[in-house]
């Protein structure tokens, strides 16, 4: 289990990644803050083969569902990373939410039924990255 590393960047802040794997779902979550698309492009190829088509350099968050011979999980990318505004935590529950369902798809169907499914594995999510985010090793591992 990683939690977080820092990546030297030119002229820029330094690019941060963040990892954990999900046991129940099965899913490595990776999150990149701040991140630019020519960053998330260069982990996304280097660790994926493949790049996503995100057009330009305007993003607030962005989740990419990969599943490929090399590896697969979810990356959330974070243009910005303001130490946790309203709206940081707003931009990272949005791009959870994306990972959520992508984790989800194919397993649990979205219905009245599932929705507390849903709600935990968002809520699990925004927690551990935010633990990641903050260092917290023990809250990141936490179920």
């Amino acid at each position: 289990m990683k939690n977080t590393k820092t990546r030297k960047t030119r002229g820029r802040a330094e690019l941060q990644l963040g990892q954990f794997y999900d046991e129940c779902w099965q899913s490595n979550i990776y999150l990149l803050w701040p991140c630019n698309v020519e960053q998330l492009n260069a982990f996304t190829g280097r660790n994926f083969g493949c790049q996503d088509s995100l057009a330009g350099d305007e993003f607030a968050g962005w989740c990419v569902n990969f599943k490929t011979v090399r590896a697969s999980g979810q990356v959330i990318a974070l243009r910005e990373w303001n130490g946790g505004t309203p709206e940081d935590i707003a931009t990272l529950t949005h791009e959870c939410f994306h990972a959520a369902e992508y984790i989800l798809e194919g397993k649990v169907g979205h219905s009245d039924a599932t929705s507390e499914v849903f709600a935990y594995l968002l809520g699990s999510l925004v927690r551990r990255c935010l633990a990641s985010m903050q260092g917290n090793k023990k809250a990141v591992t936490a179920r």
